[in-house]
Parts: structure tokens; sequence; C-alpha cells
């Protein structure tokens, strides 16, 4: 995983909601999958030198869909989340 493809997993990850216009100019790239895994909190982890696979049904938390909680980002949110993904 490339290091933009990182940025959007861990947005998607820390429930950052993109708007659709974002969505529809990256559909069906890595950047979309990465932000789709990461808001539905599908990752791998290597144990011993074995890769385990984590799904939607192996999480321990429960995010709503739909919801004020859920609101769209806007622009200039989602693009300091993009650039400066560590930052407070």
């Amino acid at each position: 995983m490339n290091n933009l493809t990182l940025r959007f997993f861990l947005a998607g990850y820390a429930g950052l909601l993109l708007p659709r216009a974002i969505r529809r100019l990256i559909a069906r790239t890595n950047m979309h999958r990465a932000w789709l895994s990461g808001d539905m909190g599908v990752y791998n982890e290597y144990h011993n030198d074995e890769k385990i696979f984590f799904g939607v049904c192996d999480r321990e938390w429960f995010q709503y869909r739909k919801g004020p909680s859920r609101a769209t980002a806007k622009f200039q949110k989602v693009v300091k989340v993009l650039l400066f993904p560590f930052h407070n």
C-alpha cells in the first residue's frame, strides 16, 4: 500500500465520510477501495509471519451508517486529513 492509499484508509478508519463528488471522482481506484476498507474496518495483520484477515464481522465496534454522526465532511476537512493524517 503506497502512502496515498494509506492516507485514504486512515481517513476512512477515522470515520471521515467523503462527499459524493469525491467518491465519484475516485470510484474504482485503489484510493476508493482503501477508503472503503477503512470505513468498514477491514484490515490485515501479520502475526508470526502469518497473514490474518480481519473483516466486518470481526470488529468489536459498531458505527451507524446513517444519522447525524455520519454527516458528510466538508471538502476542506477532507484535504486537511489527507495532507496531514497524523495532525491533531
